[in-house]
């Protein structure tokens, strides 16, 4: 239930050994690695897209526009390796080392056997170099060492970080293996002894498996928008008279009164009803007060405008609760869940249904999916509801947390 397979398209990389992955924003980047057919080792990159799940080649641009130390003049692209380590800072991912041929012929590839003589060795590499995945160009830097510190060996199979520093970001480098031989070894050697079959540890890019992890509790929290100082001058603006020409009236008929200006700019529905309502009043020659606009509930008919918006120059029905509707207005003043009838979890459940087909709610709705995963977490009763709650407003993983959560109160009764 948490994890889905999905088949990717486009130009799909061929099996391959030793490639490194690296996620950027919402691309992950496949470069180098051996093909585990020809055995071929290469300087190939590819992209994916994990919002269309389509692979592209890379191809970067002109060497014209590669940016190269003067130490690597004619550089125009990585040398060919695998078992190299990468890792993504900002927009540029950075790559150290690996393995790689010392001469242009690949023919020791084909053997297995490590103790069998080859005119074709094996050198790893300590090189570090850049990809701009903005520009998609390669970049070379010139690297150098402190007095008194020694640079990294040569190494392939180590692991690479990068620290963020006010005073300047760092790669971390630890582990990996140097190259003692002059022939391939028959797997790659870890200091226990243990041998690993290559043929083992083959990459296939044709599936990906996406595992929600959010079922488990691991998931990025909201961030916050707005400073504690702005989200008190949104809230004291709510009770200033003058300020609220604006009415917000919920289900149950109760009225709430708010500016105008307040909802407009951090609503774009509302704004849109807004601009609608000019629009149509023009056109029909008629006075803004006498236009009255439905905007039914994605997931309801027509005819069941009771769960939909109805807006008007100067009031908004919405169909939440005289409770939900005020934790809402709260949410539009300070940008965030900060008073306790917000937290309730009826509250939190009404938000959660009401936000589930309103995308430009989506703020708002991380709020509530992790205040209620918080609510599991503090051990608050309530499991059960807060599982009705995500069932009706779409949040699957939600959903299975608060089945476990269930379980175990009834495993341990």
């Amino acid at each position: 239930m948490t994890t889905v397979l999905r088949r990717t398209r486009g130009s799909v990389p061929p099996p391959m050994v030793g490639s490194s992955v690296t996620l950027s924003g919402a691309t992950v980047f496949v470069f180098g690695g051996r093909l585990a057919g020809s055995r071929t080792i290469t300087s190939t990159l590819y992209a994916l897209s994990l919002n269309t799940l389509t692979w592209e080649l890379v191809v970067p641009p002109s060497p014209s526009n590669y940016i190269s130390a003067s130490s690597h003049p004619d550089l125009q692209e990585p040398t060919p390796r695998y078992f190299h380590s990468a890792a993504a800072w900002g927009d540029k991912i950075v790559f150290f080392g690996g393995e790689a041929f010392s001469s242009p012929s690949p023919r020791s590839l084909d053997r297995e056997d490590a103790s069998t003589p080859s005119s074709t060795s094996l050198q790893a590499l300590s090189d570090v170099f850049l990809f701009d995945v903005h520009s998609r160009t390669w970049i070379f830097p010139s690297t150098t060492s402190l007095p008194g510190v020694s640079p990294p060996t040569p190494r392939f199979g180590s692991l690479a970080v990068i620290r963020p520093d006010p005073l300047g970001d760092s790669l971390y480098v630890i582990g990996g293996q140097e190259v003692q031989n002059s022939s391939l070894p028959a797997g790659l050697r870890f200091p226990s002894g243990t041998i690993i079959d290559y043929r083992k540890r083959q990459l296939s890019f044709t599936d990906i498996a996406c595992v929600d992890l959010e079922a488990f509790g691991v998931y990025q929290p909201p961030f916050q928008q707005l400073t504690e100082d702005e989200q008190e001058l949104g809230l004291q603006l709510l009770s200033i008279d003058n300020e609220c020409d604006f009415e917000v009236v919920s289900a149950d008929r109760k009225r709430y009164r708010c500016p105008r200006r307040l909802l407009e700019p951090r609503w774009p529905s509302f704004r849109e009803a807004m601009d609608e309502l000019v629009t149509v009043s023009s056109a029909l020659g008629l006075a803004e007060s006498d236009v009255m606009l439905f905007r039914d509930h994605p997931r309801e008919t027509s005819t069941s405008r009771s769960r939909g918006l109805r807006a008007s120059p100067n009031r908004l029905d919405v169909p939440l609760s005289a409770t939900a509707t005020h934790a809402l207005l709260i949410y539009f003043a300070a940008m965030d869940l900060v008073e306790p009838e917000q937290l309730e979890i009826e509250t939190l459940a009404s938000l959660l249904l009401f936000t589930n087909t309103r995308p430009d709610l989506s703020h708002l709705r991380t709020l509530v999916v992790h205040a209620l995963h918080y609510a599991l977490d503090s051990g608050e009763r309530g499991a059960t509801r807060i599982y009705e709650a995500a069932l009706k407003g779409s949040c699957k993983a939600l959903q299975i947390r608060a089945v476990r959560f269930i379980l175990e109160v009834l495993i341990t009764v």
